[in-house]
């Protein structure tokens, strides 16, 4: 597995990993060769807690690295 490939990347609510995912309706998105992604995140969520969540696919609980910050407007 080459920088992450196979791993999915979800956002969610709060600054915990049990939080709601806020990319919906898709959910989790997959990981590149190079451990990248790119979402959009609405407008709805300025000035909110999230925390970004990397698992492996079908276990969204088997966290492997989590980051929280703010969204930015």
């Amino acid at each position: 597995m080459i920088g992450g490939a196979r791993l999915m990347f979800d956002l969610r609510l709060g600054t915990d990993t049990s939080g709601e995912s806020i990319l919906l309706p898709k959910g989790p998105r997959q990981l590149d060769d190079f451990g990248q992604v790119g979402v959009l995140v609405p407008d709805d969520y300025v000035g909110e807690e999230i925390c970004l969540v990397v698992h492996p696919p079908g276990a969204p609980d088997d966290v492997r690295a989590k980051q929280t910050t703010k969204v930015q407007g």
